[in-house]
């Protein structure tokens, strides 16, 4: 009869033990756990799910757990992880219920205040974070940002530095310049001192003191205090402006809304000599 009880009162105890574990087998998610002076056979451990969803996230050598002994028996239970140690123990930043953290072993820390609303991931500066979603994948490191969408569409942002590319697109953004090609023609170049833009053949360049446009080798340059062309100029519909070795000739009508004047001879307020009434021609204009 004292036999009877003595194993009952044993099997009782063992319903419930805290323990170390001893012995980790992950391809096989069992774990040896040391209890005093005995060790367990390989038990299962507790996580959070294990059916349509499935958590991971496996218990190491030393860490401090509870097994739970059906009937009493160590070989016929399973490990709940964890319990905090001393050598263990939650962080300060942690003991609160607004706190959700876990801080892994190499310095990163992922952590949700509910409180404040914020969602932290920290990944130290040898860390690397990767989204996939389907086709499209984001990488950050500590050095860059880089966002890839299918084959053809990409962007790249370092420290200094915004590179995009779409197709035969690309665009650069420096503290220097703001670069875009499309195609192998056209492009628009934009730094402090000027704006160029270039399709083919054909170029703008803008900067502080003046315009210059390029066609074909023909080109047109507007400032503040000149106006020069290299080569004719003509007008259409009918209508021509040739400016050309210091000769300027037009064709067809010419307007303006103010005065016009050549050689100081005012085309709108000059007057002749040798007026005189009849069928007779003045003079030239004074």
């Amino acid at each position: 009869m004292y036999a009877r009880l003595a194993e009952l009162e044993r099997r009782v105890g063992n319903l419930g033990r805290f323990g170390k574990v001893a012995q980790a087998d992950y391809p096989n998610a069992r774990v040896k756990v040391q209890i005093g002076r005995n060790v367990t056979d390989w038990l299962p451990w507790m996580t959070c799910r294990a059916g349509g969803d499935v958590t991971w996230h496996a218990p190491e050598v030393g860490e401090q757990v509870f097994v739970v002994s059906v009937a009493g028996e160590y070989n016929c239970g399973f490990v709940i992880p964890a319990i905090f140690q001393d050598s263990a123990s939650a962080t300060e930043d942690s003991r609160s219920p607004d706190i959700h953290k876990t801080a892994y072993k190499d310095g990163a820390v992922i952590k949700y205040d509910r409180a404040q609303h914020i969602y932290t991931a920290d990944l130290t500066e040898a860390g690397k974070a990767l989204v996939i979603t389907g086709a499209a994948t984001t990488e950050q490191t500590n050095a860059h940002i880089k966002t890839n969408v299918g084959s053809t569409t990409s962007a790249e942002m370092t420290d200094g530095k915004i590179v995009a590319d779409v197709s035969q697109s690309h665009a650069e953004i420096t503290p220097e310049q703001i670069k875009a090609n499309c195609g192998e023609t056209s492009s628009v170049t934009i730094t402090p001192a000027q704006i160029s833009l270039a399709v083919g053949g054909t170029s703008i360049l803008i900067t502080d003191g003046g315009i210059v446009l390029t066609v074909d080798g023909a080109s047109m340059q507007l400032t503040g205090a000149s106006f020069q062309i290299n080569k004719p100029l003509s007008m259409v519909d009918g209508a021509s402006l040739t400016l050309d070795s210091g000769t300027v000739a037009a064709g067809g009508r010419i307007s303006s809304g103010d005065d016009v004047t050549a050689k100081t001879v005012s085309l709108h307020g000059h007057i002749h000599s040798g007026v005189s009434t009849g069928g007779g021609t003045t003079g030239t204009p004074i």
